[in-house]
């Protein structure tokens, strides 16, 4: 059977899709009468969802795929060049293919940081926290 480019996007989107909730039970969780952990922070009896609510759950997943689902994936594929190297078997052509697996996660990790500790220095900078009394420009406090 041949995969499609359309097929194979589908199909690594689905993976994708299936491993985050796999690997999330506990950040689905939710809890009674405003949880204070869960992905949806509100929706149960005496506890109406608001609009703050919808910050409060972007934040929630941003949070986890930078702190739980970037690591993860950062040591699978050096585990994935580790293998490539160990078995190159002395090939030029392949240890090579090896190092870039190597230095496409390390650029990867530095991109990804990269941005967060850049959004943080330029919003910090400009005085955010300081303009809304929110605090830190990654947390959500709501009323």
């Amino acid at each position: 059977m041949i995969l499609t480019k359309s097929k194979k996007s589908f199909i690594i989107l689905a993976g994708a899709l299936s491993l985050f909730l796999f690997l999330a039970p506990n950040v689905l969780a939710g809890g009674q009468n405003c949880p204070t952990e869960g992905l949806v922070p509100c929706g149960t009896e005496g506890c109406p969802c608001e609009i703050c609510d919808l910050f409060k759950m972007i934040n929630g997943i941003v949070n986890y795929i930078i702190t739980g689902i970037v690591p993860l994936i950062a040591i699978l594929f050096v585990t994935y060049g580790g293998f490539k190297y160990i078995t190159a078997d002395g090939d030029p052509g392949k240890i090579k293919e090896a190092n870039d697996v190597f230095t496409a996660a390390i650029i990867g990790l530095v991109i990804i940081y990269g941005a967060w500790m850049a959004i943080g220095f330029a919003l910090n900078l400009i005085g955010v926290a300081e303009w809304t009394g929110l605090g830190n420009w990654y947390q959500i406090n709501c009323p």
